[in-house]
């Protein structure tokens, strides 16, 4: 099966020369580049609450809408791989060199930043289908309600962030495994659970679903260069959630 490896990349400060990104699936080298991208964008996603309630003195409605937005790397690589050769101890493994400050009688005086965000592996066939992946955000998008009686989302770390990695608050990703001065290495485990395979950095088996966040949603949208809004409603006891495309 075909997979999408996708890995954002920014040098959020700059020394002297641009550091070298190297990544390789198990020992096989992929790619080899400069990290040459200083900018980055914003992307967005957006839900729109509305609970109505009926009582003895007439119906009220409250109405609020949240906009979510994060900065991500202008530039992306995109990297299509083979399944097939995976095993049990398979890796993707990410390597930054050159990536060197500068010191002065034992002081920084200027520093180089490399920021991978997100890193993300999804299966091709998904990635492409968007009424797949749809149906998968608006069932994230139930756990991440924040209207009565609606159950929220665990983001303890007891279950799988999906589909990789990326430096938000709900993913709880330590902003160090992703960003970093000097040179350093990321290594990616890659599993296989619910039929598919994934990344993770944890060292036992974890239980449940996989968990998405809200930049997921927006980094989706920001990729297949479309928009929707997340709809959901409370009236009495019936609760729903749609998603709305934007023509």
């Amino acid at each position: 099966m075909k997979y999408y490896l996708f890995i954002g990349y920014q040098l959020l400060e700059k020394n002297s020369k641009l550091p070298k990104v190297k990544i390789f699936n198990d020992s096989i080298l992929i790619d080899e580049f400069f990290c040459d991208n200083e900018c980055s964008t914003k992307i967005e996603s957006v839900y729109k609450e509305q609970q109505k309630s009926i009582g003895p003195y007439g119906n009220h409605t409250v109405k609020q809408k949240k906009d979510f937005s994060f900065d991500t790397p202008k530039k992306m690589k995109l990297y299509e791989l083979d399944s097939s050769s995976w095993h049990s101890d398979s890796e993707i493994k990410i390597q930054v060199c050159d990536n060197n400050s500068n010191y002065n009688n034992g002081f920084m005086t200027k520093r180089s930043m490399v920021l991978l965000n997100p890193v993300f592996l999804i299966p091709k066939w998904l990635y492409e289908d968007k009424t797949l992946m749809e149906k998968i955000f608006l069932k994230s998008a139930r756990l991440l309600g924040d209207m009565p009686g609606w159950t929220r989302m665990d983001f303890s770390s007891s279950r799988e962030q999906w589909p990789g990695f990326c430096t938000t608050d709900e993913s709880l990703t330590d902003m160090q495994e992703l960003c970093s001065g000097g040179d350093f290495e990321r290594t990616f485990k890659i599993k296989h659970k619910h039929g598919l395979f994934f990344i993770t950095k944890a060292h036992k088996h974890k239980v449940g679903f996989f968990k998405l966040d809200r930049f997921t949603h927006a980094w989706y949208q920001w990729m297949h260069k479309y928009r929707f809004t997340f709809l959901g409603s409370l009236d009495g006891k019936s609760r729903d959630i749609t998603l709305v495309k934007k023509i």
